[in-house]
C-alpha cells in the first residue's frame, strides 16, 4: 500500500542513504545534493507512492508544507478556467515540493466547515480559496483562529488577489459598442432588484456613465430566462436557452449589430444562430463573451472576450498565500478584442 512505502525503499532504489533521502524530501537546508539527485529522489518517491507522515510532523511541531485548494462545486463544474487553475496550482505546488489537497465545497455550511476542520487536523498550513463558496466568512474565521494563512481570488476575503474583470468587460463592451453603435445589446442572466451587484452590469455602468440604471436596462440589457443552477448540466442548459433567446431577440430587434454575452457559452450559442441565419460574425454582427474559454480561443470566427488570467498567474496565488501581512492586490485582466481581419 502507498502508506507503507518507507524512506529506506526510496534510498535503496536511488542508491543513497536514508538520511540523504529524508533531507531531500523534507527540503532540509543542510542538504547539498545536486538538482539531478533531488529530481531523481522525488520522482522515485512519486512512483512508489510515498506520502509524508503528517501526523508525525505535527507531533514534532514541524512544518507540513501543505496547501488546501477550495472552491464551490458549481464554480468547479461550470467554469473551465477554474478547472485549469486547480490543475496548474497543484502542479506548481508539486514542483515547489509542497503537498496539496483539493476539495470542491457544496451547499451545506456545516459540511464545508467540517472539511476545513479536517484539513487543519491533517496539518494544512495554507489555504487558497477560489471564489466565495458557501460559508466563506465562517471558513475565513476558522482558518484565522487556527493561525494558518489564507488567500482568495474574491474581494469578499480580507486577504485576496483579485482581477479587475469589471474593467476588462467594460473594454470589451466599449469595443463592441464602437463597432455596433446603436445596435449594441448585452445578453445577460436575470438581474435581482439590485443590478449593481452584477459584475457585467457594473461594466455597462462604466461604459454608459451618463445613463441611469433604468436607461441602461431599457436600451441595452436583454435577459436570458431563469435557469436552474445544476452544476452537472448548467452550461448545456445555458447553451440551449441562449440559442432560443438569441433567435427571438434577432427576430424582434433585427437592427442588432453587436451582441455582448454573459459568458463564452452564451456567445457560442449566439454564433450558432447567426451562422444559421447567414450572418458574418465580425462584419454583420460583432460578438463578445466572458472568460476566453478554449472553444472561443479556437473558434473560426472572431469572438472578443476577457480572461482573469489565473491559469498563467497560479504562481502569484501561491506566493501570496506564503506571504505574511495584508494582501489586497488587484491585477489587470487579459482582454481579447478580436476582429475578422485577424482571423
Amino acid at each position: 500500500m502507498a502508506g507503507q512505502v518507507s524512506l529506506k525503499s526510496i534510498a535503496c532504489r536511488c542508491g543513497l542513504s536514508v538520511s540523504t533521502v529524508s533531507q531531500i524530501l523534507n527540503d532540509k537546508p543542510n542538504n547539498f545534493s545536486s538538482e539531478e539527485t533531488k529530481r531523481r529522489v522525488r520522482e522515485t518517491a512519486r512512483e512508489l507512492g510515498y506520502r509524508t507522515n503528517f501526523g508525525y510532523k505535527l507531533m514534532r511541531g514541524q512544518e507540513t508544507r501543505t496547501f488546501a485548494i477550495l472552491t464551490s462545486m458549481l464554480h468547479m463544474k461550470s467554469s473551465e478556467h477554474i478547472r485549469e487553475l486547480v490543475v496548474n496550482l497543484m502542479s506548481e505546488l508539486n514542483q515547489r515540493s509542497y503537498a496539496s489537497y483539493f476539495s470542491p465545497m457544496g451547499c451545506d455550511l456545516e459540511k464545508n466547515l467540517d472539511a476545513v476542520r479536517d484539513f487543519l487536523v491533517r496539518g494544512v498550513e495554507y489555504f487558497i480559496i477560489l471564489g466565495t463558496p458557501v460559508g466563506f466568512r465562517e471558513m475565513e474565521a476558522l482558518i484565522e483562529e487556527s493561525g494558518m494563512r489564507l488567500i482568495s481570488t474574491s474581494p469578499s476575503f480580507k486577504r485576496c488577489l483579485t482581477v479587475d474583470v469589471i474593467g476588462g468587460a467594460a473594454q470589451v463592451f466599449r469595443f463592441l459598442h464602437g463597432k455596433g453603435g446603436g445596435g449594441f445589446r448585452f445578453l445577460g442572466l436575470p438581474l435581482s432588484d439590485s443590478p449593481g451587484n452584477d459584475i457585467r452590469f457594473r461594466a455597462l455602468q462604466r461604459v454608459f456613465p451618463a445613463l441611469s440604471d433604468e436607461e441602461i436596462l431599457a436600451r441595452y440589457y436583454r435577459s436570458l430566462p431563469e435557469i436552474d443552477y445544476d452544476p452537472d448540466y448548467f452550461n448545456d442548459i445555458l447553451f440551449v436557452r441562449a440559442k432560443e433567446t438569441v433567435t427571438r431577440l434577432l427576430r424582434d430587434e433585427p437592427g442588432i449589430t453587436a451582441l455582448a454575452c454573459h459568458s463564452d457559452t452564451t456567445a457560442l450559442a449566439a454564433a450558432s444562430v447567426l451562422l444559421r441565419m447567414g450572418k458574418v460574425i465580425g462584419k454583420d454582427v460583432f460578438l463578445g463573451g466572458f472568460n476566453n474559454d478554449f472553444a472561443v480561443r479556437n473558434a473560426p470566427y472572431p469572438i472578443s472576450s476577457v480572461s482573469h488570467g489565473w491559469v498563467e498567474r497560479s504562481g502569484l496565488l501561491i506566493d501570496a498565500a506564503l506571504s505574511e501581512g495584508e494582501c489586497r492586490t488587484i491585477l489587470e485582466p487579459v482582454v481579447y478584442l478580436r476582429t475578422l481581419e485577424e482571423m
